[in-house]
């Protein structure tokens, strides 16, 4: 924030020895002379001002994020928007069937998406990292991620060090392993769950998942079975 001169020597005035007489409007100087220590003051009470005003500011930005409570409307909708981006991702771009959005502190604005890249770009690995680039870590604490599938260990890591407050994933790793097949090259699954990956940390991650009772880890499996039906041992 900008200082505020409207100090002696702004007036045109020397702070050591004022010449008063000197001014060709006599009135004017008596009248700068009077207003001194008045505007020593208020320059004082400006510069106090402004240091409180950058301190305020400088403790919101650094203040810890809280997360909002999901309702179960916002979870439904949040789970909706991301089955759908796995279709598209299936339908449209060919993709394997994995997605991942990132919402808002206010668990409704959608902030990114992403779909799986490749067998080592995972869509949860790639979202926390671009998330992480795009946004503060105070930030991130307040937001979720909502992702078809359980996170593996590699994305889980990602996810916790981009700081993301939430995790949602709609259905289990060990569901995956089941629809997939051992030894499948297309996906060698892993068998450990995230949160055993989150509790290893220093700082808290908050898991929901699978959704397996409000129905959509039964949605999620029925749509990646038409790719892996094809891609399966």
């Amino acid at each position: 924030m900008p200082q505020l001169d409207i100090s002696w020597a702004s007036l045109g005035k020397s702070t050591n020895k004022p010449q008063i007489m000197t001014h060709p409007d006599f009135k004017l100087n008596v009248f700068l002379e009077a207003s001194r220590p008045i505007l020593l003051i208020l320059n004082r009470v400006y510069s106090l001002a402004s240091a409180s005003a950058l301190a305020l500011t400088a403790d919101i930005m650094t203040a810890p994020a809280t997360l909002s409570p999901l309702t179960p409307a916002q979870l439904d909708e949040g789970a909706s928007r991301c089955l759908a981006l796995q279709q598209s991702g299936q339908d449209i771009h060919r993709k394997r069937p994995f997605a991942a959005i990132l919402l808002a502190p206010d668990n409704t604005t959608q902030l990114m998406s992403s779909l799986s890249l490749s067998h080592v770009r995972h869509a949860e690995c790639e979202l926390a990292r671009n998330a992480a680039d795009n946004y503060s870590w105070e930030y991130l604490a307040g937001c979720t991620m909502i992702s078809t599938w359980e996170p593996c260990a590699m994305c889980a890591g990602t996810v916790y060090w981009a700081h993301i407050g939430r995790l949602v994933y709609l259905a289990s790793e060990k569901t995956l392993q089941g629809l997939i097949g051992a030894g499948n090259p297309e996906n060698l699954t892993l068998d450990l769950p995230c949160r055993d990956v989150f509790v290893a940390g220093q700082t808290q991650v908050e898991v929901i998942g699978p959704l397996t009772s409000e129905g959509w880890e039964r949605r999620v499996v029925d749509d990646a079975g038409r790719y892996w039906s094809k891609h399966g041992q």
